[in-house]
């Protein structure tokens, strides 16, 4: 299979157009860098959560977040979630010591096997679970039909600055209306409440991008779906870096 170049790095997010610097003046500022595309190719109607890679020293930490990302994204209802483990891609992945990288080939395997229109997948780079909590993660949306990418994230949420520290209260206090001060001092103590949090941010983000892309537009031929036109070869990926943790 031809290959052509396309890769998915950190390098890239500091070129992107589009994303706001976190200013120390600007309370409400992101926490996050963030990359949207202006279209998607088709719809998307189930994500696939790939396993989380975790480069942290927090054992167990990649979990935490992925759990929380996939009730946020379940609870926004804009597309079906679902949540893969390191043991089901076994057979997709060959085996690395920290990470795998996957082809063209392996996304027609995942949207196939999966019926899957996108793969979310990404690392934990930062997480200190207790007061100042702080979680930093970098992540990718590609869909599947054309190995696009959606959305790209990569953010630092730091509650030892008091704009994030502001942010997750608010965020506590809008879900629990009833909570009073110090209650909701809790999102700053609790490593699930801070990762829901910080969940939530990230699916606003992916959700927003979502609802704002447009579709391709049918006035145009539409490629089909990788897989699925057995006329003509896909216009394949050399290497899309997926982070993956470890069994």
């Amino acid at each position: 299979m031809r290959s052509c170049a396309l890769a998915i790095t950190l390098v890239a997010l500091a070129s992107l157009g589009g994303c706001r610097a976190k200013s120390k003046n600007d309370h409400h500022a992101p926490a996050f860098s963030y990359y949207q595309a202006k279209f998607q190719p088709v719809p998307i109607r189930r994500v696939v959560l790939l396993p989380l890679m975790n480069e942290t020293h927090q054992p167990h930490a990649e979990e935490v977040l992925r759990d929380a990302m996939a009730e946020q994204l379940r609870a926004a209802g804009l597309f079906e979630v679902l949540v893969l483990h390191p043991h089901d891609l076994h057979e997709l992945l060959p085996p690395a010591p920290s990470l795998a990288t996957f082809d063209t080939q392996t996304l027609v395997q995942l949207a196939h096997q999966y019926h899957a229109d996108a793969v979310l997948f990404g690392s934990l780079r930062s997480f200190h679970p207790y007061w100042p909590p702080r979680i930093g993660v970098t992540l990718h949306l590609v869909e599947t039909s054309e190995a696009m990418t959606l959305a790209s994230i990569d953010g630092l949420w730091d509650a030892s600055d008091e704009s994030i520290a502001r942010q997750a209260r608010g965020y506590f206090e809008h879900q629990s209306p009833q909570a009073v001060l110090p209650q909701s001092e809790l999102v700053l103590h609790g490593p699930r409440y801070f990762s829901n949090f910080v969940a939530f941010q990230i699916t606003q983000a992916l959700t927003r991008g979502a609802q704002s892309a447009t579709t391709a537009s049918d006035g145009r031929a539409r490629r089909q779906r990788i897989g699925h036109d057995h006329g003509r070869q896909p216009t394949p990926i050399k290497q899309v870096t997926v982070l993956k943790t470890n069994e």
